[in-house]
């Protein structure tokens, strides 16, 4: 007999194959290395040291309005199709794409991010897109405490060009790399607000 299992999907983390990471990758990559050269996207300098300091990384977190890194195509090519794949294969209510927040990090020799959360977001996205070693990106359980459920959830396993999915409330940290690695970041909001057909 079949274990039935139904679940509320209040922790998980979809992974899924990027098509045509090789394309991306020389896109993103080249242009982040671009703009951080460049310094002229970052509206504050002060709030960039202060990261690069701390964890030895850039980030365009602080800047996203002013970073020239076009995500655009990336959002319509990849994002959207595999976002939907996720809701559809959750069984997830389904709503549209309402908009995404981008911003990418590049973590130098001994880079990290402490562990942190996304709330104010919907879902969440990391996309792994330069690796020189396993990755170390590691997932947190800290809202059911049981003895019996999974408390973290290690993803040394995953190599450059996937993609992850997971919901915002989900923390996560990255730990320390010995290789210089890239990774596209997002926070995704879905549209619940119901559409109004237009009559004549």
């Amino acid at each position: 007999m079949t274990l039935d299992i139904r679940e509320f999907h209040t922790h998980f983390i979809a992974i899924k194959d990027v098509p045509n990471h090789d394309k991306w990758k020389q896109y993103f990559v080249s242009s982040i290395d671009q703009e951080i050269e460049n310094n002229s996207a970052f509206a504050s300098q002060q709030k960039r040291d202060l990261w690069a300091a701390e964890f030895n990384s850039n980030t365009s977190y602080y800047s996203q309005n002013n970073s020239t890194v076009d995500y655009e195509q990336f959002t319509e090519e990849v994002v959207i199709p595999i976002l939907n794949e996720v809701i559809e294969e959750l069984d997830f209510n389904s709503y549209p794409l309402k908009d995404i927040q981008y911003w990418y990090n590049r973590y130098d020799k001994m880079g990290m991010h402490e562990l942190h959360d996304h709330l104010g977001a919907d879902l969440c996205l990391i996309y792994l897109l330069h690796l020189e070693e396993p990755n170390t990106t590691v997932f947190h359980n800290t809202m059911y405490t049981q003895k019996y459920f999974q408390r973290e959830m290690y993803t040394e396993d995953l190599t450059e060009g996937k993609i992850i999915i997971f919901p915002s409330h989900l923390q996560h940290e990255v730990q320390w790399s010995d290789y210089k690695r890239y990774t596209i970041a997002g926070n995704i909001d879905l549209d619940y607000e119901p559409k109004i057909s237009q009559s004549d």
